[in-house]
């Protein structure tokens, strides 16, 4: 209701996203008369395939200033027209902004595994939705996914006797790279390509067992026997192996080779391998960060089988680091001491600095259990919050409630200027929440009871604020660690004359590094 009829009537209407759906811009233009719709972004957006009411096209913020600058100079006298024959000089496929990328923190593996179409795919939907079509354009991994599963079953209907694991390894192995982007952590494997995976030529099939050793600790996940490599953690050397078999039904010899991966070196035993056909063999790989390696940033490239008729790619992503050191260790006693061990990443040496130990600010919680709205939350009979200062040179700020009855969930949510920057909603009977150099100012730390199994739930809030320097410190049996790239090291961190009513925290951090070991004493 907002455009002129009389202005709109036979022209093209450019209208500026935001404020209203995209397709209901196109609608007021069609319901004043309008021939077509230009919409412009104002800010970095996507550019979106919609089912318009009129002929429209959608630019980008660059394309836009051109635009409206040509409008401004027009005075009035603007032209434009619709070509439908008009080619775009874009590259695809090419990764979505709003498409998830790597790394996984903390965790050896590597995601995500490959891409597939995913960006304005048509498809069938359900009435009434969608203004009452059976059609439509969507984007997101609703669509990519079902391109990956329907690929999948296309492949089992030639290769039967296969695995979800050699199905998936198949995949992966005969991707390509998309359009601008050659970064595992970007695209995974890469685009999956249906004229390739029929014929991998090598198989990374699932070791027995597989999934359920990872998930009790009897296998490391880096040894899982995956289509890609996913160091969290590189301290000096690493050490992973992997199993190929040979689906190409005839004898074929590999050579191993890196791409990418800078600084890092990678030693494949065997470096060649002649595999008969079905046959199995285990490859041991070592992986080393040079000196030179860049530390506390991420590293990607692949691993290339270069065979006699086939060409198998893996994606590798690694993260060298300068030290590995546990992240917590807890003491006992008002006077005592605890040993950290840790292994040196590059032969650095890294000084060790402490920080506390402070004693805990505690009070209790007594809650019912209720819903929590994390975009707006506020303090009820199943949520209270506490205010809590955060000064300046602050090394970590520690937030943990436990609950005195060890089945009931209660979880913790912290804020900083109504943002959330912290939370723990997944552990039953305890919730925990670190903050590591955290940013001056007043912080919102909502206990919240998500499940309860009586009427209500009692607990203790305690709050730790350790400041960089200043407390009862921790003494350290050495000042320094790392001397030797990839050997271990130990020391231990002592205290004197605490108080034993009270829990207590201190930090070891490793000089310029984002590493530190929480010391916690009861």
């Amino acid at each position: 209701g907002t455009l002129d009829a009389a202005k709109a009537e036979g022209a093209i209407v450019v209208c500026t996203r935001g404020g209203g759906a995209r397709v209901d811009k196109s609608a007021a233009v069609a319901a004043a008369g309008g021939a077509g719709m230009v919409l412009v972004n104002t800010r970095r957006q996507s550019t979106d395939a919609d089912v318009h009411a009129v002929p429209t096209v959608h630019l980008d913020v660059a394309e836009a200033r051109t635009l409206l600058g040509y409008l401004g100079s027009a005075r009035g006298r603007a032209t434009a027209s619709l070509d439908p024959s008009g080619r775009t000089a874009e590259r695809v496929p090419a990764i979505a902004g709003f498409s998830a990328r790597g790394p996984v923190r903390g965790a050896d593996v590597l995601k995500p595994d490959l891409t597939a179409p995913g960006v304005s795919v048509l498809g069938a939907v359900a009435p009434p939705s969608d203004s009452g079509r059976t059609f439509d354009l969507l984007s997101g991994t609703s669509t990519s996914a079902p391109h990956v599963a329907g690929l999948a079953a296309f492949i089992r209907s030639v290769h039967r006797d296969w695995s979800a694991a050699r199905v998936k390894s198949a995949m992966m192995t005969t991707a390509y790279d998309l359009s601008g982007s050659h970064s595992p952590l970007r695209e995974g494997a890469g685009h999956v390509a249906p004229s390739r995976f029929l014929d991998p030529g090598l198989v990374f099939d699932a070791l027995p067992g597989q999934w359920r050793r990872v998930a009790g600790g009897q296998l490391r996940m880096r040894d899982a026997n995956t289509p890609s490599i996913g160091l969290a953690q590189l301290v000096g050397h690493a050490t992973v192996t992997r199993r190929i078999t040979n689906v190409s039904g005839r004898t074929e010899s590999y050579a191993v080779r890196k791409l990418g991966l800078r600084d890092v070196d990678v030693q494949a035993f065997p470096a060649t391998v002649r595999l008969g056909a079905g046959e199995t063999r285990t490859i041991r790989l070592r992986i080393t960060a040079r000196p030179t390696a860049t530390v506390d940033r991420d590293v990607s490239g692949w691993l290339v089988w270069a065979g006699d008729r086939h060409r198998v790619r893996i994606p590798v992503a690694v993260r060298p680091t300068v030290v590995s050191a546990p992240e917590h260790v807890d003491g006992r006693g008002d006077r005592g001491s605890v040993v950290v061990s840790g292994r040196s990443g590059n032969g650095r040496t890294v000084m060790l600095h402490t920080s506390g130990l402070v004693p805990a600010r505690t009070s209790d919680v007594a809650l019912a259990a209720g819903p929590f709205d994390v975009q707006k939350p506020t303090a009820d009979d199943d949520t209270r919050v506490d205010q809590v200062d955060v000064p300046a040179r602050t090394e970590v700020a520690r937030f943990e409630v436990a609950s005195t009855t060890p089945g009931d969930d209660v979880d913790l949510y912290v804020y900083r200027d109504g943002r959330l920057v912290g939370s723990s909603t997944e552990d039953v009977g305890t919730a925990t929440v670190t903050l590591t150099d955290p940013a001056t100012g007043d912080y919102d730390v909502y206990t919240h009871a998500h499940t309860v199994t009586g009427e209500s739930t009692t607990g203790t809030l305690s709050t730790w604020v350790v400041p960089r320097d200043g407390g009862p410190q921790v003494s350290l049996s050495t000042d320094a660690v790392g001397e030797s790239a990839g050997r271990r090291f130990r020391y231990s961190a002592s205290w004197d004359d605490l108080d034993p009513s009270k829990r207590w925290l201190g930090v070891v951090t490793y000089g310029d590094t984002d590493r530190h070991t929480l010391v916690e004493v009861n």
